[in-house]
């Protein structure tokens, strides 16, 4: 049975950013796909590094920002992993977090495909 890539991404969220109908740019939506293709990886990297170096502030920090990228593209199952990644920098006990941060990263390839589409789907 194939993966419902689908299912990561609240396509409503998509399509009021890039259906002109709902107001959208899909220029804008293109951008924002380009953000998150372009600087996800370098944040996962940025979280191994930190967890690596228990180094929960930066650790926090990165899995806020990557957060906000996945809530923005309405992304909530990355949004929910980072946030549990963020209380366990904030909390500085980083027990778990090497496996939550590869949990995010398969999470992010799964959504880095539903957005390739939607961005075949929207700029056509």
């Amino acid at each position: 049975m194939a993966a419902d890539h689908g299912a990561r991404i609240d396509r409503s969220v998509l399509a009021t950013i890039a259906d002109p109908a709902q107001g959208g740019d899909p220029e804008f939506f293109t951008h924002l796909v380009a953000i998150f293709r372009r600087e996800t990886p370098q944040a996962i990297a940025d979280m191994r590094s930190a967890v690596a170096e228990g180094d929960s502030a930066e650790l926090m920090t990165r899995a806020h920002m990557l957060k906000g990228r996945g809530g923005v593209l309405g992304a909530m199952a990355l949004w929910s992993l980072c946030e549990r990644l963020e209380v366990l920098g904030r909390s500085g006990d980083l027990a778990g977090a090497t496996e939550l941060v590869d949990q995010i990263e398969l999470e992010a390839v799964e959504i880095q495909i539903v957005l390739d589409g939607e961005e075949r789907r929207w700029t056509a």
